[in-house]
Formats: structure tokens, sequence, C-alpha cells
């Protein structure tokens, strides 16, 4: 039995995506949506098998179905490492999974030419919000460690590829059927999935793994380059920054930012945030949430304050983010932890 190579290519973004929900190092919002992301080319590409391979009629249908929802899934999955408190669901829900879910069903259900309009055109539109998110530097991506940044970014700019190379399948297609009609659909469709495999490939296979299993700077074995010492400039930094955490308390302020912490040193801010980076290997959003959750590991442990009070003590402001920054820290839930220091 002959087993197309989209098939193959389904398996392998299949693995990804496996790799990626079993990864403790991202928040689940990201992970859950960058796995739709890679869920849905696996879909595509078993769709895009069957229809050529074997001259399945429906796959076409069910192609049109999925057509839309990769780069709004890949948008937001890199989207949720930039926010401290997980995508707002109702805003998600209204601004990005209902418009779609319209524009899926016009598609399906026999609107003339508008697919071919539709799916490069919303795919052009996240392309736009993942190359804006491309040039946001380390301190942005909150979620990502310095060490890793570069491998997230490798991941984005791979996804934006593949984004723009299947826009222009896609409009090549339309102006091929256009001009030369129907019949050559199926030799265009051939050589547009050449592109669509290869760039899957790289994709799922080299960009989002890659960025998930990237030792930290601290990592033994590695097998890298390794990262130049801190200098003595950055240790300075460093010192005064901590001084400046521990005797104001700043980071109990939920809106602190990296410009105010600046402004107060009178520096730059991408000195402190390369000391940030240098020093401690983490960017200076892990680093405030750092101090955050040693100010709650102390209320648990010495006081009787209810946990919804130590969040917004401690400058955290959900719980969801209090929890996720709190286990990754100590590797603990904040009542475990509470229980083993009043035994």
């Amino acid at each position: 039995m002959l087993v197309p190579l989209p098939w193959m290519v389904s398996l392998l973004a299949a693995i990804a995506a496996l790799t990626l929900l079993r990864s403790p190092g991202m928040p689940r919002a990201a992970r859950y949506l960058l796995a739709g992301f890679l869920i849905v080319l696996g879909l595509a590409g078993l769709l895009l098998g069957l229809r050529l391979g074997y001259g399945v009629s429906w796959a076409r249908t069910a192609q049109l179905a999925l057509a839309l929802t990769p780069m709004p899934l890949a948008f937001l999955g890199f989207r949720a490492l930039t926010q401290e408190n997980g995508p707002d669901l109702r805003r998600l829900l209204l601004v990005h999974a209902l418009p779609i879910a319209i524009l899926t069903a016009l598609c399906v259900f026999g609107v003339p030419f508008l697919a071919d309009v539709a799916v490069p055109g919303v795919a052009a539109v996240y392309v736009v919000g993942m190359v804006r998110l491309a040039q946001h530097g380390p301190d942005a991506f909150m979620h990502v460690s310095a060490a890793r940044f570069g491998h997230v970014r490798g991941a984005l700019w791979a996804t934006i590829m593949l984004a723009a190379l299947m826009i222009a399948s896609d409009v090549v297609i339309f102006f091929a059927v256009l001009r030369l009609g129907n019949d050559v659909l199926p030799s265009v469709i051939a050589g547009a999935s050449g592109v669509f495999v290869a760039m899957v490939v790289v994709t799922a296979l080299i960009g989002l793994p890659l960025a998930l299993r990237a030792p930290a700077v601290h990592d033994a074995g590695s097998g890298g380059a390794a990262p130049s010492p801190p200098s003595d400039e950055h240790r300075t930094v460093m010192e005064r920054l901590d001084t400046l955490m521990e005797e104001t308390a700043l980071f109990t302020d939920s809106n602190l930012t990296l410009a105010r912490v600046a402004r107060r040193l009178a520096l730059p801010a991408r000195d402190v945030s390369n000391a940030v980076n240098r020093m401690t290997g983490e960017n200076f959003s892990r680093y405030v949430n750092g101090h955050r959750v040693a100010r709650a590991k102390a209320l648990l442990a010495e006081s009787d304050l209810p946990v919804t009070e130590i969040i917004f003590a401690s400058g955290f402001t959900t719980k969801s983010s209090f929890n996720s920054e709190f286990r990754r820290v100590t590797g603990q839930t904040p009542t475990a932890f509470r229980a083993a220091e009043t035994r």
C-alpha cells in the first residue's frame, strides 16, 4: 500500500505536538495552542494525502474546514509566551475564534470564491502579528528563559516562513485555476504540497521541539558554545538591582516594568536586562517573579494569611499566574509548601 509523503509529515507533526504538550517549561495556554497548530498541520497533511493519493472527494471539504485555523493558533500560542496571566478567554473567543468559525462555515457551505480570498487573507493578518512578536526582545517573552529565547524566536520565524509560503501557494493556485481552468488544479496542488511538506518538517521538527529541549545556560554538556562570563559591570548592576528590590520591595507592584526599574537605577533598560540575563540566565520578568515567590514563601511559612491575600501581597495579579510561578520556582504548590513548613 502506497503511503503518501504528507502522511509521514503528519506523523512527525503529531510527535512534535506531543513533545509540546508534555513540556513543563511553558505555560499551559502556549502549550495547548502551539500543539493545536501542529495537530491542525498534521490533519492537513493527512487530508492532502487522501486527496492526492486516493482521490477521496470529501477531503477537500475537510481541508476547507481546517484551512483558516493554523495561523491564528500559532500566533496566539507564541503571544501567550508574552502574557503573564495568559490569554483573555472572552477576547480570544470574540476576536479570534468566533470570526474564524463564521468564515469557516461560509467557506464550507458554498459562498463562491470566499475561501480563495479568506484563507490567504486571514493568514496574512496573523503573519503581521507574528512578525511584530518576532521584533520583541527577550524581556517581552516572560515565560522563556534567556538561554532559550533564540530558539523560540527561530521557531517563530520558521512559522512565519511557513505561513508566507502557504499564502503564496494559495495565490498561485487561485490565479492558475482562474487562467487555465480546473484541469490544472491537481498538478498545481501536487506542486504546492512539496512546499507544504518541506516547511512543516522545518517548523514541526526543528523549530518548536528544539525551543523546548534547548539547554539552559548553566546546563552541563550542552555541546554548544559556552556564553561569555558576566563582566564586572554586570555584577555591579545586579548588586544594585538586588539591593533596590530588597530595600523597596518594588516587586510587590503588579505593574512594575523594566523601564521603571531602569529609571530608578538611572541606567539604560538594556543594561539592566543584559545584567539579569547574564547573571541569572532568566529574563527580567522571571527575575521579578522570583522575588515575588520568595515573598510568598515567607508569608506562607510565617503568617496565617489566606493564599488569596498572599497572592496580591506578593505582587501577582491572578491565582493562575501565582500557582504557575510558585510551582516553577519551588516544585510545589503553595498549599503543599505551607503544609510542609508548618508541621
